[in-house]
């Protein structure tokens, strides 16, 4: 097993293959932030069968943890990455797909620039309060109290540990990691978290800290896809083939997948 590859590189190795229903199970499972008891009750297993199913996994995938495992199986799509967006995004998302709805059933289509313009900043509007008011339902509904922050050596743990997952110095940022484990279950403590993956997923979904900390091409990836997005819902609602329900549930998985991308940013990139 090589533990010093990048993950990332050996996506088109694991392309073929196959995943038990088990196993594919317990991996969608512990990336929605269940805990090992939750996953032996609902699939009516043992701590040791569990055990052998997750070794088995990261033999099949040639990784070291979990973490490195979720990323290649949504890029392999043995894990999909719909199942794994929370309710407070898809309820904000389809509020967010009846007022686009809505304010293009108002306005009246025309091709002049004006009205282009118009249109793109009103989509953009709607793209910072979406992201803005999922940001606030997930503050109101967790239990952390407000203005929670990371220590310097909680945020040293994260962007390293994160930084292990993509370099091909893996092994060798891991030893540096190691004697600080006990950061990583502080953490879990903290943020109610059973695993890294979540608690980072927190991190993000909470704000707690300045994404560029995590990824510091962050800015210039959500300028591209906030760009694209936007160009995106402005075309659906030009295409007189669709019809209104249809143009509100593509918008409706379109602004799933926007909240989606600029997540992964911080986990995979």
């Amino acid at each position: 097993m090589n533990n010093s590859a990048n993950p990332i590189e050996k996506i088109s190795i694991n392309n073929h293959l196959n995943l038990s229903y088990l196993e594919s199970a317990v991996l969608k499972i512990h990336a929605l932030g269940y805990s090992n008891s939750y996953t032996m009750q609902i699939l009516e297993m043992k701590k040791e069968q569990l055990s052998i199913i997750i070794q088995d996994i990261l033999f099949k995938y040639q990784t070291i943890d979990l973490f490195q495992t979720i990323s290649l199986a949504i890029n392999c799509n043995h894990l999909n990455r719909y199942d794994l967006v929370k309710d407070e995004v898809k309820k904000l998302a389809l509020r967010y797909s009846s007022k686009s709805h809505a304010y293009f059933s108002k306005t009246p289509i025309n091709n002049t620039s004006q009205f282009n313009n118009t249109c793109q900043e009103k989509i953009e509007h709607y793209l910072t309060q979406f992201l803005c008011d999922v940001k606030k339902e997930f503050i109101k509904n967790s239990t952390l109290n407000q203005g929670f922050t990371l220590d310097s050596e909680e945020l040293y743990y994260c962007t390293l540990k994160l930084k292990s997952y993509k370099s091909i110095n893996f092994v060798e940022i891991n030893r540096v990691l190691r004697p600080l484990g006990n950061i990583e279950e502080l953490l879990k403590l903290k943020l109610q978290t059973t695993n890294f993956f979540n608690t980072i997923r927190k991190i993000f979904e909470l704000g707690i800290c300045d994404h560029t900390k995590f990824s510091t091409k962050y800015s210039q990836f959500e300028k591209k896809i906030t760009h694209n997005t936007k160009s995106k819902i402005f075309s659906i609602n030009e295409i007189e083939k669709y019809s209104d329900k249809e143009k509100q549930l593509v918008v409706y998985y379109t602004l799933i997948d926007y909240y989606s991308t600029l997540e992964d940013i911080i986990l995979f990139k």
